[in-house]
């Protein structure tokens, strides 16, 4: 997992680039342990993505905490940067959004339009795709296409946000 900030101008622009949750994390590879899953989510359905309490998950939501020091930057750009489609539908990228998505609500309430959410490919930066639409609230459209089996992935991940959001409050 790399996460770095890849380039800091004062008054300008961050990006900072954060690998996925795809259950190898070498910061913990000396530890004899590979992967942030507890005992009471290996028996849930593989399927149903929750926001984990491990301790991945509570060092990511940690470090980009971080980027609330730089008040005056004019762009907060958040990159998720992995394998898998760029819509984000993978489960690596949303276990990732899952275990974040609260951190961001705060990231989003605090700098508005100045902070960007996106998804690039692991080995190229382009093409890149924001993922800043999964935390708009649904719809009452978007609820009802949920229901009706005819959800769009957009659509289904915001559900899904506007639950994790939730989970650690």
């Amino acid at each position: 997992m790399e996460h770095h900030i890849e380039r800091f101008n004062e008054g300008s622009a961050i990006v900072y680039l954060w690998g996925l949750h795809d259950g190898y994390c070498s910061v913990y590879d000396d530890d004899g342990y590979d992967d942030d899953v507890s005992e009471d989510e290996e028996s849930q359905d593989p399927d149903r993505i929750t926001t984990s309490r491990g301790r991945i998950a509570k060092r990511t939501r940690t470090r980009l905490e971080d980027l609330f020091l730089f008040t005056n930057a004019e762009k907060v750009t958040l990159v998720l940067r992995g394998n898998g489609p760029l819509d984000g539908s993978d489960m690596a990228t949303r276990q990732t959004i899952a275990d974040i998505s609260v951190t961001v609500k705060r990231l989003i309430d605090f700098f508005g339009n100045r902070f960007a959410i996106e998804k690039w490919p692991q080995r190229n930066s382009h093409p890149t795709r924001s993922l800043r639409p999964y935390w708009n609230p649904p719809t009452a459209l978007t609820r009802r296409d949920i229901l009706e089996g005819r959800a769009t992935t957009e659509q289904r991940i915001q559900v899904d946000v506007e639950i994790w959001a939730r989970e650690l409050v």
